[in-house]
């Protein structure tokens, strides 16, 4: 293309991130982003057509604004086709046009690409068709592009290999122009046919063609090198398919309409074959079941649709199919699938060929996106019922930690992509775990689940009878899991030996989250050192979130000695959020003692009368025969004088009380109805820590009011604890601020000066001990 100037250049940039039913982010930001460009190359702001359907558009909108691009909102396909029919027009000779079109996209019969538009639902899929809007744009009103260049980046998906049964999509068309010669179209898109694009919140299309479109030269005198950013995306996406293999590849095409150029299609290159003789013998092997030519271009055609990274073509030689199964991580999947489908008596052999090899086991591309496409309409489900799927199906796994993510479609994505990696026998372990998953959710849900482990069972050479075994094994399962209750967040505290549990600064932490089946499950930081309250509070706010229960019970677990830990002033900042965590006050949170768990014997948990501490408790042994006098009382509410009050908790609870109740912080006794606000008359013992949460939240606005720093002990025995882990390994400062997801905030003061009432507690060897105490 030679050089012009951008005077006469014009644009119509389309970004697409909402849809009727869809959601894509991403391609809003994309198009802002290739308008700034033009901008910096001096196309005028009157050339520029921007159409967005953003996920939030506010600062979208200013930033089109501060570049002098007028913000138009894309909202029906209608829209999109008046601004093709009705404008750009060339002012005047040799500009050049530009087409950006970011959203979704499928390809549809005779290699026909179609966009789909924002008003485009399930039952009225509504699209444009690519190839016609090329030929369209050649019409004689555009006489003076004479140079069009299309940037597109969406799926080409084959249409209906995803969609079986549903509606075919409604596809508009332009009239069929009076075309005229010498209009030279480059189309650059973002996946060949039968691809989805790679889109982790940006598209990688549009991100690697405007880095180098930034990266060059700007100069308006200067033109674009179209073949330069072809090279530069071809070299930068096939080394990022050396680290990950499933990663669509840019297809790049040059046409010239009525002049005799043809099409030019850029493909990976095929991988050198391994120097090997096991190879060798794999190869051998290979041509020797494929002796007829036919058969194995017939299977070689799925395979270089469904695995195009993989540089196989429709007619390549054995050698080469043997070389993608050899390396590609989908290709022997897609393969055996091919032959599977076609009844191919080879497809045990090549199965087990490969499995003698230990060649990659990943799931074919096809079976890939149908399970995804199946967990993303399942109902939300929270991490600890993801993770008793997990070990119910699978215990012999050991999985790593995973980031946590922000929904139940994510999560459950994470755990695919690290469950595919894994073997058990010649099953995928994902299907067994699927098989568990389905137990769970709805029965039309349940039913895509178990047909699509099925599929994936009889394709490894499995048999129906397997996939009917863990399906029964699945549902025994589910029957005996007990009825959810209330989600709970448990915390075990450690502040080492001889350590001040009311002024400790570190702790060592371990968490567990139970969605309310009794089943505890351990979280991401068991067993960690040297954390902070702040870091703990972000901790235990960090698996409420990922529990997606509502208002879960936080339970700290602590020694005897750690019933002084001063919870209700724990708090720490979040990124991205005004709002702190106040950790008891977004939370009921009570305390509970694993040591005290053998003194219970016959103590109720009702709202009985309570034994009631006083300062006539103080002297000799008054305190120990008051909590004695009936071992079947449970309940204790300690308001004898400051000094006193930690002590008597402290032997209340080593006597099996579960439910014991202390201010902390005001000096002097308490009055004999301090506590009554926090037992109404006929309220369930039950309510008691979130009678207690109220109440340090009402603390905050009226002090006077809630003047009481409360600790509560509630021991419910039903509630199972998890096993007490060794507490004892320390992690240095950087990697506790890794760990907790800290690194980018200040260390929290150690004061809580801020918050009302939050003068330190007198540590406990300071305080008088109750006289003739044990």
């Amino acid at each position: 293309m030679a050089g012009v100037t951008t005077e006469n250049d014009h644009a119509v940039v389309v970004g697409l991130e909402q849809y009727g039913v869809w959601q894509l982010p991403g391609p809003a930001a994309d198009a802002l982003r290739f308008t700034r460009w033009l901008r910096r190359r001096r196309v005028p702001a009157k050339n520029i057509q921007l159409w967005l359907a953003p996920l939030s558009g506010d600062g979208l909108r200013a930033q089109a604004q501060a570049l002098g691009v007028r913000y138009n909102e894309a909202v029906s396909r209608d829209q999109l086709m008046d601004v093709f029919r009705d404008g750009p027009r060339p002012g005047g000779d040799g500009g050049t046009l530009y087409v950006f079109w970011g959203g979704h996209g499928v390809m549809a019969r005779n290699d026909q690409r179609l966009l789909y538009c924002p008003n485009s639902t399930w039952e009225d899929r509504r699209c444009l068709n690519f190839t016609n809007l090329r030929e369209y744009l050649t019409r004689h009103e555009l006489t003076g592009f004479r140079r069009q260049v299309f940037l597109v980046d969406s799926c080409a998906t084959y249409y209906e290999r995803l969609n079986s049964g549903d509606p075919d999509p409604a596809v508009a068309y332009f009239p069929e122009p009076q075309r005229i010669p010498g209009v030279e179209q480059f189309m650059l898109y973002a996946t060949r046919a039968g691809e989805a694009a790679d889109n982790p919140g940006e598209g990688l299309f549009s991100q690697a063609v405007l880095d180098h479109l930034e990266a060059a030269a700007t100069d308006p005198a200067r033109d674009v090198d179209l073949a330069a950013l072809t090279g530069h995306l071809a070299a930068h996406f096939r080394q990022l398919a050396i680290g990950k293999p499933s990663v669509a590849l840019p297809t790049a095409v040059h046409v010239r309409h009525l002049s005799g150029d043809e099409e030019q299609l850029h493909r990976a290159a095929l991988p050198a074959p391994p120097a090997t003789p096991d190879f060798r013998d794999f190869a051998l092997t290979v041509r020797t079941a494929f002796a007829d030519v036919g058969e194995l271009a017939r299977h070689a055609q799925h395979l270089a649709a469904e695995c195009p990274a993989s540089g196989v073509q429709g007619q390549a030689s054995a050698d080469e199919v043997a070389c993608a199964l050899y390396t590609h991580p989908r290709a022997m999947a897609a393969f055996t699938e091919s032959l599977h489908r076609a009844g191919s008596p080879y497809a045990n052999q090549i199965r087990e060929l490969g499995a003698t090899r230990n060649l990659p086991g990943l799931l074919s591309p096809m079976e890939y996106e149908r399970l995804l496409q199946i967990l993303r309409g399942l109902p939300e489900l929270s991490g600890p019922q993801v993770l008793a799927c997990l070990q119910a199906a699978l215990p012999w796994v050991i999985l790593p930690d995973l980031p946590a993510e922000e929904d139940s479609y994510q999560r459950l994505v994470a755990w695919v992509r690290e469950l595919e990696k894994r073997r058990l026998g010649k099953y995928p372990p994902l299907v067994h775990f699927t098989e568990f998953l389905a137990a769970l959710v709805p029965e039309s849900d349940a039913e895509a689940l178990r047909a699509w482990g099925l599929e994936t069972v009889l394709r490894v050479g499995g048999s129906a009878e397997v996939a009917a075994s863990w399906r029964e094994e699945a549902r025994q399962w589910a029957a005996t899991r007990p009825a959810l209750g209330r989600g709970r967040v448990v915390v075990q505290l450690d502040a080492g030996a001889g350590a001040d549990w009311d002024d400790a600064a570190t702790y060592t932490c371990a968490v567990w989250s139970d969605i309310g089946d009794g089943q505890l499950v351990p979280g991401s930081s068991s067993g960690g050192g040297g954390h902070t309250a702040a870091q703990v509070t972000r901790l235990v706010a960090e698996a409420v979130e990922t529990l997606g229960a509502t208002s879960p019970v936080v339970e700290i677990l602590v020694p005897l000695e750690g019933l002084a830990v001063p919870v209700d002033t724990w708090h720490c900042t979040v990124p991205g959020r005004r709002a702190p965590k106040l950790l008891a006050v977004d939370h009921p949170v009570v305390l509970r003692c694993a040591a005290a768990a053998g003194s219970y014997r016959g103590r109720r948990l009702a709202p009985g009368a309570p034994v009631v501490l006083t300062d006539l408790h103080r002297d000799g042994w008054a305190a120990h025969g008051a909590l004695q006098a009936d071992q079947a009382r449970g309940l204790a509410l300690i308001t004898a004088e400051k000094p006193y009050r930690f002590d008597m908790a402290w032997l209340a609870v080593e006597l099996g009380y579960r439910v014991v109740l202390w201010e902390r912080e005001l000096s002097g006794p308490l009055g004999e109805d301090f506590f009554h606000p926090l037992f109404p008359r006929g309220a369930a013992l039950g309510a008691l820590p979130d009678r207690i949460r109220a109440y340090r939240a009402k603390a905050l606005v009226d002090p006077a009011a809630c003047p009481g720093r409360l600790s509560l002990v509630y021991d419910d025995p039903s509630l199972p604890l998890p096993a007490v882990l060794p507490l004892t390994q320390e992690i240095t400062a950087d990697e506790q601020q890794r760990e907790c997801g800290l690194a980018h905030l200040p260390e929290p003061e150690r004061s809580t000066d801020h918050l009302p009432r939050t003068a330190p507690v007198a540590p406990v060897r300071d305080r008088p001990p109750l006289t003739g105490s044990v």
